[in-house]
């Protein structure tokens, strides 16, 4: 993923395809948990409540969504913690 013309090669990699809420914020706290501060994730999902979910979840918890691809599928957020 280009973000600014840097590439950002990610420190995790969660695919949450297929997955619905609750199991999609499960996975998202657990792999969260287990990452130190300014770590960054990439998530990837094709469900369009999860998009909101991760948001929300962000939000929450003080990270911060560095770019995400929302307009097609899959849906990519490259979050740091």
């Amino acid at each position: 993923m280009k973000i600014n013309k840097i590439n950002i090669i990610p420190t995790y990699n969660l695919n949450l395809m297929h997955l619905q809420c609750p199991y999609t914020i499960i996975k998202l706290k657990k792999k969260t948990d287990c990452m130190q501060k300014d770590d960054t994730l990439l998530i990837t999902t094709n469900n369009n409540i999860v998009k909101l979910d991760i948001i929300s979840f962000c939000n929450f918890m003080n990270f911060k969504i560095i770019k995400k691809q929302t307009n097609i599928l899959p849906y990519v957020f490259l979050i740091q913690k």
